[in-house]
């Protein structure tokens, strides 16, 4: 932003599509002079692949975007990108940046990190055990669950350095639920009913 920052006219508006965003709103604020406007965006729209070759003219259709307003927002600019997001097929939603983080670490990075352990994980029992079967036997709900393992680290890395906070906290959350699943599951295999139940409903409003 620095190297922009000079070429920017007076009450132009700046946007990203970064995956955190306190880290980059905090620096808009620094280093951008006052008549120019940041507006934080992501939108929720990720896939594993990237570049022009994946291009997707669908791929904000129905989709949530989400900006992160700062003091260098004013109203008129942010009802500028809301058109924009109008234009696009997506969905708005505003949230301030430490809030976001929080939330993307929930949904959005603590499912990456999952997704990735888990394929590793069934890739670790297969040569520990010197049985391929493990890869063999893999169905569609596996594949399901383990898509955006595929994601390259690149995409990853700034992600998961500028959210560690969040995404460690996200992780010992999903850590403490998983050990009510293995409770029920060693006590009372029935009571997961409910559990099954409660994550149907909701995945059914998704």
């Amino acid at each position: 932003m620095i190297q922009i920052n000079p070429f920017l006219k007076k009450g132009c508006i700046v946007t990203d599509t970064g995956s955190t965003k306190r880290q980059i709103v905090e620096r808009a604020d620094k280093v951008l002079s006052k008549d120019i406007f940041f507006i934080g965006g992501h939108p929720m729209a990720g896939s594993e692949e990237y570049g022009i070759e994946s291009a997707d003219p669908h791929l904000f259709q129905d989709r949530t975007y989400i900006l992160t307003a700062t003091k260098k927002s004013n109203l008129i600019a942010i009802e500028k990108i809301f058109s924009l997001i109008k234009m696009i097929g997506a969905n708005r939603l505003i949230l301030n940046p430490l809030e976001h983080d929080r939330i993307a670490g929930a949904v959005s990075h603590l499912p990456q990190i999952i997704a990735v352990s888990l394929t590793n994980m069934i890739s670790m029992l297969a040569q520990e055990e010197n049985n391929n079967n493990y890869l063999k036997a893999v169905g569609e709900g596996f594949k399901d669950m383990t898509r955006i393992a595929s994601s390259p680290y690149k995409i990853w890395e700034d992600i998961c350095d500028t959210n560690q906070e969040n995404i460690l906290e996200m992780i010992r959350e999903f850590r403490n639920y998983l050990e009510v699943i293995v409770d029920k599951l060693k006590n009372d295999p029935n009571s997961l009913k409910e559990e099954f139940q409660k994550a149907s409903k909701l995945r059914e409003t998704l």
